[in-house]
């Protein structure tokens, strides 16, 4: 069976099949995969059996993405939850994994990246563990039931109070897609981001999303006053609602704001006719909690490599990296985006990035950034200043340590 490339974004038949698949989303859309190629460079490129000239009866969907540090590798898809492959037989899809795959092992491309949700795909069991080596859940809430059935599905102390909790206190949400509401998004989202220790994606990447998809796109922000305590970006398609770069002030926390912007967006979701939500959570999290909390049915979404060294969990240079990015001025947190775009994928991506940001922003010694510790390495150490604070670093025969104190 041959197979065959298309351009999503040049070739009518790619957005015809996006319109029809029942396993269709946001991210295998036109405005998603434009979004991608114009803030990082990321050209897109899809796969079926289908000639030129066909139906379109079948597609998978990758972005190509070249760089000197990471080399090329084929991604489905950078910055996206999941990305079902669009095909309804499992001899076609096992015909398009072994034509890319024959493509990587040739030498074309170092590697390639791809996220469906583990159930809709069913991988053969002798692979099992090379397609659970990163994964995620993607939980799916039913919409269809009226607004209090779906009330009384959320969990008492985790949602319910927090939402009257938000109510009582006025908490008020505002919608739209104005540069305000983005300033005031982004704040929270630099906050929350430096909590979980990593940089946010540019600013440029938020305002392209909401340009591209339009009325598909909205930004949700939760006020105390005139403050704004947490906020959420969230997509539809068709009859799918998505919530994601969910973001808050913790020092507003218990007021309830993200629940009540995930109420709010699980309500006008359903007025306009959405059947179903979709949020993610990494799988350290409690799967049965989080079900028992919103009442959603959970799917794992699994990264399937071609190579082991993709999945590694990043090791002393990432847990290195993610105390840096903790203690960084806002400005610099993205400076250390912007300045690593196209490398920052996955995981162990992530360290190459790092140890670059590391180098180019910190002029820390590239021996410090790049050589992997080995037994009988000698200690070495350094410090860098940003404001008050002094970031001191350390490596030992057994791997790097990085603290901070008051100058």
């Amino acid at each position: 069976m041959a197979v065959y490339c298309l351009d999503p974004l040049a070739d009518p038949r790619w957005n015809e099949l996006v319109e029809r698949h029942p396993e269709a989303g946001v991210f295998h859309t036109r405005p998603w995969l434009a979004s991608l190629r114009a803030v990082y460079g990321y050209e897109p490129i899809a796969y079926t059996t289908a000639p030129a000239g066909r139906l379109l009866d079948s597609g998978m969907v990758f972005c190509r993405v070249k760089s000197r540090l990471t080399g090329h590798r084929l991604v489905s898809l950078p910055f996206s939850d999941h990305c079902q492959p669009l095909v309804d037989d499992p001899v076609v899809l096992a015909e398009l994994l072994a034509a890319l795959r024959q493509e990587a092992s040739s030498g074309r491309w170092d590697y390639l990246e791809w996220r469906p949700l583990l159930e809709a795909t069913n991988p053969p069991a002798s692979e099992s563990e090379q397609w659970h080596s990163r994964d995620a859940w993607v939980h799916r809430l039913d919409l269809t039931p009226e607004e209090d059935a779906l009330w009384s599905q959320c969990h008492n102390t985790a949602i319910r109070q927090a939402v009257r909790r938000a109510e009582r206190e006025g908490v008020e949400v505002e919608r739209g897609r104005d540069e305000r509401l983005l300033s005031e998004f982004y704040h929270l989202l630099l906050l929350t981001r430096r909590k979980h220790k990593l940089p946010p994606p540019p600013r440029s990447w938020f305002r392209t999303v909401l340009s591209q998809l339009g009325e598909q796109a909205e930004i949700r922000v939760a006020r105390l006053g005139a403050t704004p305590i947490a906020s959420v970006i969230t997509l539809s398609h068709r009859e799918r609602h998505y919530y994601k770069y969910s973001c808050f002030d913790l020092e507003y926390r218990n007021y309830g704001g993200t629940q009540h912007l995930l109420w709010d967006a699980i309500v006008a979701a359903r007025r306009r006719g959405a059947r179903g939500s979709t949020w993610v959570s990494p799988t350290w999290t409690t799967s049965l909690n989080l079900q028992d909390r919103r009442g959603a049915a959970q799917h794992r979404s699994c990264h399937p490599p071609t190579r082991e060294v993709l999945y590694s969990d990043g090791g002393w240079k990432m847990n290195l990296a993610r105390n840096v990015f903790s203690y960084l001025p806002d400005r610099l947190l993205v400076m250390a985006k912007l300045s690593l775009p196209t490398h920052w994928m996955t995981p162990s991506m992530t360290t190459v990035a790092t140890s670059r940001a590391l180098i180019d922003l910190f002029r820390c010694p590239a021996a410090f950034a790049m050589v992997r510790p080995q037994a009988g390495l000698s200690s070495e150490a350094g410090f860098f200043r940003f404001g008050e604070d002094v970031i001191g670093w350390g490596r030992t025969t057994e791997g790097a340590v990085a603290g901070t104190d008051r100058a």
